[in-house]
């Protein structure tokens, strides 16, 4: 790799038309290199059709869910800590859990209500995670 070689990011597309972005430099020269070396062939892709059947209904305002319950942990970062108690009473945009670490991030209420219960909940990752449960 050269040194002073520009940095800036470099955004490249493919045949495919699916963009992605690289640095100039040691993974720019890889990636042209497996550029070279994909097939010519296209995709066609899925045609699904386009059946909106309900485009021409009204709207229609759905009631808020008498109860919700709101993991504290949303991705591979730090779990928040819960700052609710259970009695506390919470409005829509309320922070209930603040971030607890360097990659975290605080969790707000989406429904108004009282916090009823603080437990752990499986997720689908099939982690038990502690999570908010609040009631209207």
């Amino acid at each position: 790799m050269e040194r002073g070689v520009d940095k800036a990011p470099i955004l490249i597309y493919t045949e495919y038309g699916m963009p992605f972005s690289c640095a100039k430099g040691h993974n720019y020269s890889i990636i042209m290199r497996m550029l070279g070396q994909m097939p010519l062939i296209k995709l066609k892709g899925a045609h699904v059709p386009h059946r909106k059947n309900t485009a021409q209904m009204a709207a229609v305002r759905m009631p808020a869910p008498k109860s919700v319950t709101i993991p504290v942990v949303m991705h591979i970062g730090a779990p928040a800590v819960p700052a609710v108690k259970v009695g506390d009473h919470v409005d829509i945009g309320d922070v209930i859990a603040t971030a607890g670490g360097f990659v975290s991030a605080p969790v707000h209420a989406s429904v108004s209500g009282t916090v009823k219960k603080i437990d752990t909940i499986l997720v689908s990752s099939g982690n038990n995670v502690n999570a908010i449960t609040t009631a209207r």
